[in-house]
């Protein structure tokens, strides 16, 4: 055997270990990527926008995201709120839930002005995220206080989470935010 057969022999080989560790540290990856636990990660942002009460728009360097504030919806400013979404709200009052939306923009852009802190949940892969891919998060305050229990807790959103429940029951039943004009 001479020698250039003797280097295209161990290339072959050494391409066939390569291609093998590539595959194992991709299917590692893999694996850890679905099974790995989401981390809670905290992060600043810069807000871009803030697109209504529950979305916005944030960047931090190159990179934008839009951001699901979690467990909290606030009405629709631009589109149609649901009679389902806010049960109590007598069907011809829908204008209200509008406004009120106007309301819980104005209230989280005050609250949060040029940047917003991010309680997110992150995995190895990936960042949770809700309907249309967006990054689900908390808000957090300057206080510590979070956001989106705040917009529960006045009365500028209903809940999605377990935790916030009993803040909208005190919301409904002081007639707090929405749930005293929109009833009306």
């Amino acid at each position: 055997m001479d020698l250039l057969e003797e280097v295209l022999i161990n290339r072959s080989g050494m391409r066939k270990t390569a291609l093998k560790i590539s595959v194992s540290l991709l299917i590692v990856v893999l694996f850890l990527g679905l099974f790995y636990p989401f981390s809670t990660v905290t992060r600043t942002f810069e807000v871009v926008e803030v697109v209504d009460g529950d979305t916005l728009e944030v960047e931090r360097g190159e990179v934008e995201r839009t951001v699901r504030l979690k467990r909290v919806d606030t009405p629709e400013t631009a589109g149609y709120n649901s009679p389902e979404e806010f049960e109590d709200v007598p069907r011809g009052n829908w204008k209200c839930l509008e406004d009120w939306g106007y309301r819980a923009k104005d209230f989280v852009k005050k609250k949060i002005g040029d940047e917003a802190v991010l309680e997110y949940r992150k995995g190895i892969l990936t960042v949770e995220r809700g309907s249309f891919g967006r990054v689900l998060a908390d808000v957090k305050l300057e206080d510590n206080r979070s956001l989106n229990r705040i917009l529960v807790e006045k009365g500028y959103a209903r809940s999605y989470g377990d935790d916030l429940i009993e803040l909208e029951e005190e919301a409904r039943n002081s007639s707090r935010g929405l749930w005293g004009e929109c009833r009306e």
